[in-house]
């Protein structure tokens, strides 16, 4: 008997106008007909697909929604604070969900692969949540998994806490993975996607993540992670990193590519069949195989520039945490002085 697959819908929301590589996102929907994605926004969306379901709607109303099924009222005061609410979909959206196996969250900056086909590959219906970070998760559709987010974890989790507080807590990525790593079940946090490392104009992966070391560790014990050469982009639905490896082009896929806060200038369009990510650019390319040359003129490696931009993150790094240690130190000065 043949397997029948999981229903899987993917959940968004954006508040404001939509950023331009949007559309790049939309594109990637396309050539996942077997999944099904809502959106819930406040711009116009000029074109989607019969998998794509697009609510208009406004932020204050997400939010009389979100207090409504949380039972209290939150600190959800602005739309990046829906970052922390994400674990939550499952419960906040039930209405829409009640068909689906599997719901999943994600964010616009980034562009799907084959999902079904890594769904598939590395067994989704074995885990209660699917992949570790906020970019793109998915967990199982059931009651007592929707309300896993509410497991409390002293000093690391408490929804509570979290949820009335204006501030974000990367709950979506940290308090959520320790409540599963904790409660034991069954959780699929490999990397099999490319995050892109914002600190770079030249598109690289990101190689670590300081509250997630061991996934980390374990993704470099494997492979190596960025090569001299390299190219990503996205080819008939799905996500490939292509490089030069001694001479000869290797190419790799993965599930998805996150983009994460580059301002992206998109030469797309609906009928798109291949694009590469270049210069801060989604380009449109003919359907073709990869060439050497491709890899080298559009991701192009300059060291000088690459040691400049490190130098530079690193300076502006230090000022960062001094600023945020002097504040401190005055704040308990006036504390003190009262």
């Amino acid at each position: 008997m043949e397997k029948k697959e999981s229903k899987v819908c993917i959940i968004g929301a954006y508040f404001g106008k939509l950023p331009n590589y949007f559309e790049a996102w939309l594109l990637s929907c396309r050539y996942n007909p077997s999944i099904d994605f809502i959106v819930f926004v406040d711009d116009e969306v000029a074109s989607v697909s019969d998998n794509v379901k697009v609510i208009k709607t406004t932020f204050q109303e997400l939010k009389k929604l979100v207090d409504k099924k949380m039972e209290f009222e939150t600190g959800l005061v602005s739309p990046y604070k829906l970052c922390d609410f994400k674990v939550a979909y499952g419960l906040i959206f039930e209405d829409y969900l009640k068909s689906y196996d599997y719901w999943g969250h994600c964010d616009f900056d980034m562009i799907f692969g084959d999902l079904r086909s890594f769904f598939d590959k590395y067994q989704l219906e074995s885990y209660d949540k699917f992949l570790p970070l906020g970019h793109l998760t998915l967990y199982r559709n059931t009651k007592e998994n929707n309300r896993r987010f509410m497991n409390q974890i002293e000093g690391q989790a408490d929804y509570k806490r979290i949820f009335t507080d204006e501030n974000n807590f990367v709950f979506d990525e940290i308090g959520i993975n320790k409540i599963y790593y904790n409660s034991k079940e069954k959780f699929f946090d490999k990397i099999i996607f490319v995050d892109i490392y914002d600190k770079l104009s030249r598109y690289t992966q990101v190689t670590n993540v300081k509250y997630y070391k061991s996934i980390y560790d374990d993704y470099k014990r494997t492979k190596k992670i960025n090569h001299k050469h390299q190219l990503f982009y996205w080819k008939e639905g799905k996500v490939f990193c292509s490089y030069i490896e001694k001479g000869n082009i290797e190419t790799e896929e993965y599930i998805y590519i996150h983009t994460q806060k580059r301002k992206l200038v998109v030469f797309i369009d609906n009928n798109t069949k291949s694009f590469y990510l270049s210069k801060n650019q989604i380009m449109k390319r003919e359907n073709t195989n990869i060439t050497k040359k491709e890899i080298i003129e559009w991701n192009p490696y300059n060291s000088v520039q690459e040691c400049s931009e490190k130098i530079l993150y690193f300076i502006k790094h230090c000022w960062s945490y001094f600023k945020r240690r002097i504040i401190k130190i005055e704040k308990s000065t006036i504390i003190i002085s009262k």
